[in-house]
């Protein structure tokens, strides 16, 4: 039980092929650029809308340009920083927009008239309740990592997630091939737990 497109692979995207994930490549290939990912919020937003049926790419450039890149562009507009809420620690120019999960719903409702619900303090169960209404949930790994639950193993008790990153991230930060690319990745209760920290977004629609 969960989101409409939840088993379908073909409306899954990861976010390698991102424009900024491309050139953060090339940075890391030739400028020494040490980390591995920058899109995973604006991504797993992203999936969570085709999850939920919604697709976002119609109300802005189709094809021609990915709803990601144009969220990740959004929140790094010097223009558009009046409109990000205050979050403790955290300055518009100053830190990456995207990395800023409060920041994100702004970037939804601005570009693509998408509800996004800021919450914090869900517990797994909150979590469930959500996806049994059918409404992807945007989950926060403890490892800097975003990503969108969108289904409900009710027989396992587990939480089925997207990942558009395709390799797993260990709580080390390890990268490991789990076999899924990213898609259908399930979380325990423990894992919960751990891993994540307290705060998610609702994707409303």
């Amino acid at each position: 039980m969960g989101c409409i497109n939840a088993n379908n692979r073909d409306v899954f995207y990861t976010q390698e092929k991102n424009a900024i994930e491309t050139y953060n490549k090339y940075e890391k290939a030739n400028d020494g650029l040490n980390h591995w990912t920058e899109t995973c919020g604006p991504t797993s937003l992203w999936n969570g809308c085709e999850a939920m049926g919604i697709d976002i790419k119609q109300k802005g450039f189709g094809e021609l340009l990915r709803p990601a890149d144009s969220i990740f562009c959004y929140l790094n507009t010097y223009s558009n920083f009046a409109t990000l809420p205050p979050v403790d620690g955290c300055t518009p120019g100053l830190i990456p927009g995207n990395e800023v999960q409060k920041w994100l719903p702004v970037a939804m409702s601005a570009l693509f008239g998408v509800d996004c619900v800021y919450r914090e303090g869900l517990g797994f169960d909150d979590v469930v309740s959500l996806l049994k209404v059918g409404h992807a949930v945007q989950l926060a790994r403890r490892v800097g990592h975003y990503v969108v639950a969108v289904d409900y193993d009710e027989t396992n008790d587990l939480l089925v997630y997207w990942d558009s990153f395709s390799l797993f991230v260990g709580e080390d930060e390890s990268l490991t091939d789990d076999g899924t690319g990213g898609f259908r990745r399930t979380m325990t209760r423990d894992f919960f737990a751990s891993d994540l920290w307290p705060r998610f977004i609702e994707i409303v629609g």
